[in-house]
């Protein structure tokens, strides 16, 4: 992904590491490998993708309406772009920020194969 940051469509994408910097709520960009996705039986239909950058990982949820519209980006692509709402569990009152780690994500807003962007062979992990 390093290659392709000064890429205008990427030059505004948030890198993983500067995620925990942002506050809860906001709209962010990111963009970057697919690692892994995942919809786990007890998720009752949520999808989960893991994506990278040069930076390191950040974790995206994908809910059935976006898996929907997305599905194709979603199921074919080795590189995406995803807009969507930070949310942040050191924002969440009943959580109790001494007992346990920040946990940073993105719920997916906006998704789009930019597979074309990296011509190099990638390959997910992925778990259905």
């Amino acid at each position: 992904m390093a290659l392709l940051r000064e890429h205008q469509f990427l030059r505004n994408c948030t890198r993983a590491t500067d995620l925990a910097t942002i506050e809860h709520g906001r709209i962010v960009h990111v963009a970057g490998l697919v690692t892994c996705r995942q919809r786990p039986g007890t998720a009752t239909g949520v999808l989960f993708i893991t994506l990278e950058d040069e930076t390191g990982y950040c974790n995206i949820i994908v809910w059935k309406k976006q898996q929907q519209h997305y599905n194709q980006a979603i199921i074919n692509s080795r590189v995406l772009s995803i807009k969507g709402k930070l949310q942040r569990t050191d924002s969440i009152p009943e959580l109790d920020p001494q007992q346990q780690t920040p946990v940073v994500h993105i719920v997916a807003g906006f998704i789009e194969d930019i597979s074309d962007l990296m011509p190099l062979e990638t390959s997910s992990h992925d778990f259905h």
